[in-house]
């Protein structure tokens, strides 16, 4: 799995607690994904972030990120990106499935 095209090299930042409006239409676009990308949530995967070696990571839902990386993910949705959470750092990132 690669970065967002979008991301710095540096690593993951994790979401504040700012709140964030979840809003209908995000669940919405959750709901219409296909089953493939869904049933990818709760995976374990070897996730890479621009200069970074491969960390261990879980693919998340979207609908469950921390209100400050809820935004984020939604986006990162359209692209078909994957909202990944890092073990041992406990932070959060968006890549593509490669």
């Amino acid at each position: 799995m690669e970065e967002d095209d979008g991301s710095s090299d540096a690593a993951p930042s994790p979401g504040d607690d700012g709140d964030v409006d979840n809003g209908e239409s995000s669940e919405d676009e959750v709901s219409l994904m296909p089953q493939e990308y869904k049933d990818k949530f709760g995976d374990l995967v070897w996730a890479k972030m621009g200069r970074y070696p491969p960390w261990p990571a879980l693919i998340w839902d979207p609908r469950y990120a921390p209100a400050g990386s809820r935004k984020q993910a939604y986006l990162s949705l359209r692209k078909k990106f994957f909202t990944v959470w890092f073990y041992g750092n406990n932070q959060y990132g968006f890549i593509s499935p490669k």
